[in-house]
């Protein structure tokens, strides 16, 4: 489970073992495709990226664990999270322009 959002303090991201446990990190990804996702994210990530950035890395990671996990790829969202405009859901139409533009 992933837990994620802004608050005053800037945004956050938590990943919650399975013991309940809470860990924050910069970015975090779950799941059987996780290993691929994370060879993205460790690679590409950087603090302050733009929104289109930040998306663009995320799609790659989505885009990683779907070629390379059999488990992976059947229904798969992405959101941005921002101060501003709180949580976006990312359209298919845009993921999919993503998907094919990577």
């Amino acid at each position: 489970m992933l837990i994620a959002g802004v608050d005053d303090d800037g945004s956050h991201v938590y990943s919650i073992d399975s013991a309940g446990g809470s860990i924050p990190d910069s970015y975090c990804a779950t799941g059987s495709g996780s290993p691929y996702m994370y060879g993205v994210l460790e690679d590409k990530f950087r603090e302050g990226m733009s929104r289109d950035e930040a998306v663009e890395v995320a799609a790659r990671a989505l885009l990683a664990s779907a070629q390379r996990d059999a488990a992976s790829g059947n229904g798969m969202d992405l959101c941005v999270i921002t101060p501003k405009d709180g949580f976006q859901l990312v359209s298919d139409d845009e993921l999919e322009a993503l998907f094919k533009s990577l």
